[in-house]
């Protein structure tokens, strides 16, 4: 209604966007609002601006075909003011390439990124804040400098971590009274805090508390639980981390514990398991728990310098879709372009999915002279799916690639 007033009678407006690129759902914008123009100022015309400056040809038309699958968009055909590159294998604009574990998937683009000869003008993005935290330990852990946009937490001071190292870390006969009052009740044991009472602490002296002051059906259901979490430890100690991650999520409960906390947030789960998931992956590449939070501390020590180079803007470029918007790079890179991820979480309706493949346009459409797009195809037993965004590239009438 204010703009109506402001362009008055003559309906004197000018409205410039781009509704392939509204990916602020969350905060009300909807490609609908610029469709809706044309029907409240039925006068008006409509100017396409079709030539793209910033990226390649094939770059133009990979993302072209992606975002062609949204239904709730204005049609447009875009050209490139680039020419198209010689077809070969070295100079490709766009390529997609699969790898069976993450861990291979993140060698590979840190191996990438270690040897770029202009860093500041290599960016990699990420669906979400965690994975982007997750790659950043990785290249700080390698001594490969970066830059954030946003503001990150390092993925080491998330609660999960801290549980996992508290867990490990009593197992391994650490036994401060603060260690474990972070993980007697993850999951619930019935552990009260008055009955661990001694700095270094004793099962011994727990049990002879609940004998003392709590009534018999009620102390024997917490003496069973001690002496499960007891085994739980005993078994730890004896595991590398990945193993031992392994069976706290499910043998020990930590899993079950997150559902239970998360209650019917699906977005905070979602999260919480993108977490656990990275940790896990992660600790598989450590024999012991000693190597592996020595390895965190220096990620942090690292980290750390980053905030030098943040204000001088120097190292690869980490940031999520969103928060690259508007910006371009000579060389882009999309980890992890499956199914749950990105699109990210459950997908309950097409309007949820065209919004998520609009994020993905805009991540694509930064790169000026390469894009390089990968995603991981798992094991037998744990299969990953490239995500559907991928299909009219993969397809086999493709000549893209």
């Amino acid at each position: 209604e204010v703009v109506r007033l402001l362009a008055g009678d003559r309906e004197n407006l000018f409205a410039v966007g781009d509704d392939d690129q509204s990916i602020y759902g969350f905060r009300g914008s909807e490609p609908r609002l610029m469709q809706q123009f044309l029907k409240d100022y039925p006068g008006c015309r409509q100017v396409l601006l079709d030539t793209n400056y910033r990226s390649r040809a094939e770059i133009v038309e990979a993302s072209l075909q992606i975002i062609n699958e949204n239904k709730d968009r204005f049609p447009k055909r875009l050209t490139s003011a680039k020419k198209s590159v010689e077809k070969r294998t070295d100079s490709c604009p766009v390529t997609i390439k699969s790898f069976a574990e993450k861990e291979e998937e993140y060698s590979y683009l840190t191996e990438k990124l270690r040897n770029a000869p202009e860093p500041e003008q290599c960016a990699v993005l990420f669906r979400t804040n965690i994975q982007m935290q997750g790659f950043a330990s990785r290249l700080a852990r390698e001594e490969i400098p970066y830059f954030m946009k946003e503001k990150c937490s390092c993925v080491y001071d998330h609660f999960i971590a801290k549980d996992l190292n508290a867990y490990l870390q009593f197992a391994n006969g650490d036994l401060r009274r603060s260690l474990f009052l972070s993980i007697m009740n993850k999951p619930s044991r019935w552990i009260s805090r008055e009955a661990v009472t001694q700095e270094s602490v004793d099962f011994e002296a727990i049990r002879d508390y609940y004998r003392k002051y709590v009534p018999p059906d009620r102390c024997a259901r917490v003496l069973q639980e001690l002496k499960k979490l007891e085994s739980v430890l005993l078994r730890l100690k004896s595991y590398s981390p990945y193993l031992a991650i392994q069976f706290l999520r499910k043998g020990a409960g930590y899993e079950k514990y997150l559902w239970q906390r998360a209650g019917t947030d699906t977005r905070k789960l979602s999260e919480w398991m993108e977490t656990l998931e990275f940790l896990t992956m992660e600790a598989a590449g450590y024999q012991s728990y000693q190597q592996w939070l020595a390895m965190q501390q220096r990620v942090r020590e690292e980290m750390e310098k980053s905030a030098f180079q943040k204000q001088e803007g120097k190292g690869i470029r980490l940031m999520t879709g969103h928060a690259s918007k508007g910006l371009e790079f000579k060389s882009v890179f999309i980890p992890d372009v499956n199914e749950g991820t990105f699109p990210h979480g459950h997908m309950p309706d097409e309007q949820t999915v065209e919004e998520e493949r609009r994020i993905f346009y805009v991540a694509m459409t930064r790169a000026k002279e390469a894009l390089e797009l990968t995603y991981v195809t798992g094991t037998k037993e744990r299969p990953r799916l490239p995500s559907r965004f991928l299909n009219p590239l993969l397809s086999t009438k493709n000549n893209l690639f």
